[in-house]
């Protein structure tokens, strides 16, 4: 069993983020479990760890600091102090594993395969040539003023931040039907953010948050999205990055985000190859 994060989401199931943590808890509560693979770096993950680590055979990971008896990634070095004593360096991964995030996933596969007693260098090899799923920080498409990719799947918050904090010079599309609403916290990458295309039914909460921290434009709709940042990009001197990650889900006006994701690459080609 795998616990990777817990962060504000799916709250239209639970009762509380408490409920939601708890309900994660009980991927660990099966006596035929071997072994359980949990984070330490969110207050939650922390906590599931510390109350079971005496039961399960549990194995913490982290990507933030080396742990004594855990696994950790930290500046594409694996630090192995549960299997063995010993660090491997990762010499170069696929571009779909980009992001400080998808080193959980990273971490993670490696543990597997240690369980399973895979060969190091197959484990090397897949993480060098795996190709991500549809939607999650996908390849579009790319010229020499822009590059286009599709994080549809950035259903919240916390996962849009950390697909920002990939790329410079970003020309974010944002919105939907809100699960959080509080968009503070997109203070933290405004550096990165060049202007900002607010889609979806919660336009006016997200821009009223948001506008004072970079360039806002309230578009509603996808389409009117991608024709203001076709306008956009004709007076920007600087290669952008045009991302579609929205922090919200897209019940409001698709029927889910895989469509989004399709209606998003299918208009912005017909823009670009005009």
């Amino acid at each position: 069993s795998i616990l990777l994060n817990i962060s504000y989401d799916h709250q239209d199931r639970y009762k509380g983020l408490l409920d939601y943590a708890k309900t994660k808890e009980k991927i660990f509560g099966y006596k035929n479990i071997k072994y359980g693979i949990i984070s330490v770096d969110d207050v939650f993950c922390k906590e599931i760890y510390e109350k079971n680590k005496k039961i399960y055979n549990l194995i913490p990971f982290s990507i933030n600091k080396k742990i004594d008896r855990g696994v950790a990634i930290i500046n594409d070095n694996i630090y192995d102090n549960f299997f063995e004593r010993k660090k491997y360096s990762l010499e170069s991964y696929s571009l779909s594993l980009q992001g400080k995030y998808n080193n959980q996933n990273i971490v993670v596969a490696y543990i597997i395969s240690k369980i399973i007693d895979l060969d190091f260098n197959k484990f090397l090899y897949t993480i060098k040539n795996f190709k991500g799923l549809p939607h999650r920080l996908e390849y579009v498409y790319e010229n020499q003023n822009c590059l286009i990719i599709n994080n549809s799947k950035a259903t919240n918050i916390d996962s849009s931040i950390n697909s920002i904090e990939i790329y410079e010079n970003v020309f974010l599309i944002l919105g939907g039907r809100i699960k959080n609403s509080d968009f503070s916290i997109f203070h933290n990458v405004k550096k990165r953010i060049k202007k900002c295309f607010i889609i979806g039914e919660s336009t006016e909460l997200i821009f009223n948050q948001i506008s004072n921290y970079f360039q806002s434009y309230k578009c509603f709709t996808l389409n009117k999205a991608i024709d203001q940042i076709y306008k956009e990009l004709v007076n920007f001197d600087t290669k952008a990055t045009i991302l579609l990650a929205p922090a919200c889900s897209s019940f409001d006006q698709f029927k889910n985000f895989a469509d989004r994701g399709n209606k998003f690459k299918e208009k912005i080609i017909i823009k670009f190859n005009k």
